[in-house]
């Protein structure tokens, strides 16, 4: 990637999204682009999710994987509410996305 053409450098966004357990929901990425990873993290030690896993490690989304992320738009990435998808009521998650 040249270093002289800045349209085509990496782009990152940052954002929290406070869990709702809906089926599909939205979380805006503010990136021109739609991103090629997403980070996602949940706020608080000790926090357990469905599968006994502790949620203070950080959840990896790549364009592809529907896992943790179940959609990707130039707008918007869109995170479940199955199992270990990262989107339980009310626990805090932070996120980075990366185009």
């Amino acid at each position: 990637m040249p270093l002289n053409n800045p349209a085509a450098a990496v782009k990152i966004t940052i954002g929290n999204y406070t869990g709702d357990a809906a089926a599909n929901k939205a979380i805006a990425h503010g990136l021109s682009k739609t991103p090629k990873i997403v980070f996602i993290i949940a706020r608080g030690a000790g926090v357990v999710d469905r599968n006994g896993y502790v949620k203070d490690t950080i959840n990896i989304g790549f364009n592809g994987d529907l896992n943790t992320v179940t959609a990707w738009t130039t707008t918007s990435f869109y995170v479940s509410n199955t199992v270990a998808a990262f989107n339980e009521t009310g626990i805090v998650y932070d996120w980075v996305a990366i185009s």
